[in-house]
């Protein structure tokens, strides 16, 4: 599998390079931005259709809102940059954007 050189497989080189297991399951978050807040119902509707564990985060001092998709896998580029093309396509209707993510570390 060819992987591409980007922000998405440094932050994994760096995980790797920390002894990061990858084969074990992990909470895994990704950041939904709007180009408006809040986001519409119908939205929010669809993501919680597809994806259980869903926050809304509202603005805060210079912070706008966003939303929070969590999913619990074990981490692998294709994951990460399928999962953000999937929420990307699914929110670009309604101003959503997916293109950050992060691993709960324990």
């Amino acid at each position: 599998m060819h992987i591409q050189q980007n922000n998405d497989s440094r932050v994994l080189a760096q995980l790797a390079a920390e002894g990061f297991d990858f084969d074990k399951s992990s909470i895994i978050e990704f950041t939904v931005e709007f180009e408006r807040w809040p986001p519409q119902n119908e939205a929010m509707r669809l993501l919680q259709q597809d994806y259980p564990d869903v926050q809304l985060y509202p603005p805060c001092d210079d912070d706008a809102g966003y939303v929070v998709v969590r999913i619990q896998q074990p981490l692998s580029y294709a994951l990460v940059s399928d999962t953000q093309r999937q929420l990307t396509r699914l929110m670009a209707p309604y101003g959503g954007l997916c293109d950050a993510w992060g691993v709960v570390l324990s």
